[in-house]
């Protein structure tokens, strides 16, 4: 509890210093953008990890690598774009070939490792974080919300504050619930 509680003072604190100390934004480069890439990083090696070590559920844990490692690439756009853009999708390619590959010749543990996870409560905040960051975020941080409820007031900067901010708590839960469900084997 202490823990979820740090998190979600973390988060306004975070983009708090974006929007006022450093950058008047949540832009692409930004803190709370670091901090995102920061808990994707971990999570992704918490999940490859697993893969390596814990063959009954080697499967579920490359897909949960896999996925970690490319919502990293993609929060990377911006670094990668220095280099040509649309870069970003280069990496991700070949991060789903060799994850999908070791995914694909593991497949019997896919759906069991699922399972067995899912049902823990590390796993619930896991999938948590992953509905609060790919879908809550989206939905609640869409222009189409805002620019009604602001009218003539409507600012970019507030969307892009409030959508970001709830990336990266749902980042934040996600990578918590992967650091608690390595603690116990992801059981």
């Amino acid at each position: 509890m202490i823990v979820m509680t740090l998190l979600g003072v973390f988060v306004p604190v975070v983009v708090y210093l974006d929007l006022v100390v450093f950058f008047g934004e949540v832009g692409e480069r930004s803190l709370t953008e670091a901090g995102q890439q920061v808990f994707l990083a971990v999570s992704g090696g918490i999940f490859a990890a697993g893969a390596f070590r814990l063959s009954d559920a080697k499967g579920y844990l490359a897909a949960m690598a896999t996925l970690s490692v490319l919502m990293f690439i993609r929060e990377s756009d911006s670094v990668l774009d220095q280099i040509t853009h649309g870069f970003w999708v280069y990496p991700a390619l070949v991060c789903i070939l060799i994850g999908g590959t070791v995914v694909w010749k593991n497949r019997k543990t896919l759906g069991s490792g699922f399972v067995v996870h899912f049902a823990t409560r590390q796993g619930t905040l896991v999938f948590l974080g992953l509905f609060l960051t790919i879908i809550f975020s989206r939905m609640f941080g869409s222009g189409q919300l805002w620019r009604p409820a602001m009218a003539e007031n409507y600012a970019p900067v507030m969307k892009g504050a409030i959508q970001e901010g709830l990336e990266l708590l749902g980042y934040a839960i996600f990578t918590f619930g992967t650091v608690m469900s390595a603690r116990t084997k992801f059981k």
